[in-house]
C-alpha cells in the first residue's frame, strides 16, 4: 500500500493505524523544493538516495501548516510550492504547548534519611594497622597485617550433619 508510513523524523504514524491520514510524496521535479522538504523533515539521509527512492517516501498532513493546503478543512491537496514545517520548529512548538500545562507535579520528600554507623568498615582491634608498621617496606607491613588478622576458623555443624554424626556414632558403638 503506497504511503504507509510518514518519513518525517520521529513521526511513527502509519496509514494502517490512521486510515484517514493524508500522506504526501516528497516532490522530485523541482530540486530546490526537494532539498527544502528533506531539510525540513529532518532526514538528511534522503540526500544520498536516488530521486526515485526519495519520491517513494511520504510525509503526513500533520507536518504542514494550515496555509499549505488548498482546502484547509479537508486537507486533500497541497499548494504547489508547499513545504513541510521545519523539524526544529515543530519540536519547539510542541515543547511550548507541553510547558503550558505541566503534567507532573513535583513533591518534596517527607522522610528524612540519616547516615548509618560505618564502624564495621574500620580495622578490627586485634589487627595491626599498616600505617603503624615499624618497617619502611610495604610488603613486610602487608604480610604482618595478613598474619595478625588471621584467626582460626571454626565450623559448626548444621542440624542435619549433627543428626548424621549421632546416627553414625550409635551404629558404630
Amino acid at each position: 500500500m503506497p504511503g504507509t508510513a510518514c518519513y518525517y523524523f520521529n513521526c511513527n504514524k502509519k496509514k494502517s493505524d490512521f486510515p484517514f491520514l493524508r500522506m504526501f510524496r516528497i516532490p522530485v521535479k523541482d530540486t530546490q523544493q526537494t532539498k527544502q522538504w528533506i531539510i525540513n523533515c529532518g532526514r538528511i539521509n534522503l540526500f544520498i538516495m536516488e530521486p526515485k527512492q526519495v519520491h517513494s517516501k511520504y510525509i503526513c498532513e500533520h507536518h504542514f501548516a494550515v496555509e499549505s493546503f488548498m482546502d484547509p478543512q479537508h486537507r486533500h491537496r497541497l499548494m504547489p510550492h508547499a513545504i513541510p514545517l521545519h523539524y526544529s520548529d515543530s519540536v519547539s512548538s510542541a515543547r511550548k504547548s507541553a510547558s503550558a500545562k505541566p503534567l507532573l507535579k513535583v513533591r518534596t520528600p517527607t522522610k528524612v534519611y540519616q547516615k548509618k554507623d560505618s564502624s564495621f568498615l574500620s580495622t578490627p582491634p586485634h589487627c595491626s594497622s599498616p600505617e603503624g608498621g615499624s618497617s619502611n617496606n610495604i610488603e613486610e607491613d602487608m604480610q604482618s597485617v595478613r598474619t595478625s588478622c588471621k584467626r582460626p576458623l571454626t565450623y559448626e555443624d548444621i542440624p542435619k550433619e549433627k543428626k548424621l554424626k549421632t546416627h553414625l556414632d550409635t551404629q558404630t558403638n
